[in-house]
């Protein structure tokens, strides 16, 4: 069964919410941040290239695979405005860094937060269709043009530089995953980008909730019978109205990085769960439910730590 294995994380340098040039610094607008638990944010002097070449030379080194065994990489990036993908030859060169001559290229973009699952979702088909290992990355670099600023629009939340990956693989992965359960709706960028809050809120509740559903009817699981729930890192008042919403208790969501890294578009359930595995958190053959929403695109899928 295709899965996971040797997931690794960069990102950026730690900073106060005071840092950010359009954030409204009053003490009444830095407080109802740091009561949603978003108290700094990540940001990075180094290029998207470079977090991306870092975090992939990681995966590879932590895996002991010989690279020839490496028949694709995967990246993915909500970011596609990045000048780097368009003045220089991004995918020719990092596969040449990497080493992975022979190796196929795929990009996947415009699904913004969710481009990551997307990625994921595809290199799981390749994996298994091909029978080889693939190399799953992502890199988001919050810059000063492009669809994603440093303040998510319509949301106390903050976006964070960064970039994961993981070898995406069928053979005795480190968690296995299940089909992906996809919602599309296009419309719903109007709201995102309309400032309509009350409808945004909705429509993130309701399509979540319908995913969330399709994941546990798919695998014929009781919500009970769930051991976590990992999605991203927005802020304690959306995650605890995700539990309501999906009526999972609180407990079994991982917030504990919210305060930390606050949103890495890169890929939130990736930097989650790597930090659950090495903290303990996560025992062999529990079920982690995972989310991944952006503002028209909502995927789950259920992971099982071998």
């Amino acid at each position: 069964m295709v899965g996971i294995s040797h997931v690794h994380y960069v990102l950026g340098d730690y900073k106060p919410l005071t840092e950010i040039p359009e954030m409204d610094t009053s003490k009444e607008n830095l407080a109802k941040f740091r009561i949603n638990g978003v108290r700094q944010y990540c940001g990075s002097d180094k290029t998207m290239y470079q977090l991306a070449l870092e975090t992939a030379t990681a995966t590879l080194e932590k895996s002991g695979l010989d690279k020839s065994s490496v028949g694709a990489v995967f990246f993915a990036t909500g970011n596609h405005h990045c000048k780097e993908l368009h003045e220089e030859d991004f995918a020719g060169r990092l596969l040449d860094e990497l080493g992975l001559d022979s190796a196929f290229f795929y990009g996947v973009f415009m699904q913004y937060c969710a481009s990551v699952a997307a990625a994921l979702q595809l290199a799981a088909q390749f994996a298994e269709a091909n029978g080889t290992n693939v190399l799953l990355v992502s890199a988001d670099k919050i810059l000063d043009y492009g669809p994603i600023v440093r303040i998510i629009p319509g949301v106390i939340g903050l976006h964070s530089d960064g970039a994961v990956s993981c070898i995406v693989t069928d053979r005795n992965p480190q968690f296995t995953m299940t089909p992906f359960q996809t919602l599309q709706d296009s419309s719903s960028w109007r709201l995102m980008y309309g400032q309509e809050k009350k409808g945004l809120q909705d429509s993130f509740l309701t399509n979540s909730r319908l995913v969330i559903s399709r994941v546990l009817e798919a695998n014929n699981l009781p919500k009970e019978s769930i051991h976590h729930v990992v999605t991203n890192n927005f802020n304690f008042t959306i995650s605890k109205n995700l539990s309501v919403y999906w009526e999972i208790p609180y407990e079994k969501f991982f917030s504990l990085n919210i305060p930390r890294t606050a949103h890495c578009p890169a890929g939130d359930v990736f930097i989650n769960l790597l930090d659950m595995n090495t903290a303990g958190i996560i025992s062999r053959g529990d079920s982690i439910l995972t989310f991944f929403p952006a503002p028209h695109s909502w995927m789950g899928t259920l992971l099982t730590k071998n």
